[in-house]
């Protein structure tokens, strides 16, 4: 659950403001090295049903950006096959935030149609009455998700690693169009 200051999400929807956001990965590349990349398309919202919070994330794959041209095509096209599989998603529900400032995240990851179990370090604080930043840090297994193919593997060896450190950095306006829910 997102834990935070009391009340910070009570009976309001906020969505992601991908201009103040960032969702990104790194994995590690033969063993010595660290490939950073992140995902310039997403969406996201957080919502306080009465019941806890819903809280829904869409990545569209094709957006990934390695910093390599190549490579990201090869990783849009072999590994995340994004004709077929265009988003990445998470989904959680959680109690409503107790008083603290952080907490731990239990949801869903879906990645190629695969869903998974992930739990995600997550920290919210205010920035001010319409705006709340929060981060969510955690680790998945690429081989999990059946993120594998030839290309990451050499001679028999593996090539990328198969943990991969998650990052969002996310900025959530409050949404003005419902406001304060009833």
């Amino acid at each position: 659950m997102i834990t935070s200051t009391r009340g910070l999400f009570t009976r309001r929807t906020w969505n992601v403001d991908p201009s103040r956001s960032r969702v990104g990965f790194a994995i590690r590349h033969l063993g010595v090295a660290t490939v950073r990349g992140r995902f310039h398309s997403f969406a996201g919202r957080i919502a306080d049903t009465g019941d806890g919070l819903r809280i829904d994330g869409d990545v569209h794959a094709a957006s990934i950006d390695t910093g390599d041209g190549i490579r990201d095509g090869r990783l849009r096209a072999e590994l995340f096959d994004v004709e077929r599989f265009p988003t990445i998603e998470l989904g959680a529900r959680c109690p409503a935030p107790a008083a603290a400032e952080e907490g731990l995240l239990a949801g869903t990851l879906a990645i190629r149609d695969v869903l998974r179990p992930v739990v995600l370090r997550a920290t919210a604080e205010p920035l001010d009455d319409d705006t709340v930043r929060v981060v969510l840090e955690g680790d998945i297994s690429r081989s999990e998700f059946g993120l594998d193919w030839s290309a990451l593997r050499r001679a028999g060896r593996l090539f990328v690693g198969d943990r991969v450190r998650l990052h969002a950095d996310v900025v959530l306006t409050r949404d003005s169009a419902n406001g304060e829910l009833r």
